[in-house]
């Protein structure tokens, strides 16, 4: 039985799409949700005008998005994962 979860995720406040590589028509699943997590700072993209939405993302990535969708909390945290630098930006 699939798991349902609601969508913490609203509607973006704004159309402006900064992302010449994202558009309604083709990405329409997920085009929203792209606009809002740019408008949150959640995510900004792979550079300042494309989002790559066709890109698999990484674990940086991902890891990078819930701490910005968490407020970017505050405090220690010991690293535990044997792949992941000091100096590695998912640290």
């Amino acid at each position: 039985m699939p798991l349902a979860v609601p969508s913490p995720i609203s509607e973006p406040t704004t159309t402006r799409n900064p992302f010449r590589d994202v558009n309604a028509v083709t990405h329409s699943s997920y085009y929203k949700a792209i606009l809002w997590a740019s408008q949150k700072g959640i995510a900004a993209g792979t550079s300042t005008t494309t989002f790559s939405p066709d890109q698999v993302c990484t674990r940086a990535q991902i890891v990078t998005f819930l701490y910005r969708y968490a407020g970017k909390p505050s405090g220690y945290y010991s690293n535990p994962f044997k792949d992941v630098s000091a100096t590695n930006e998912a640290s």
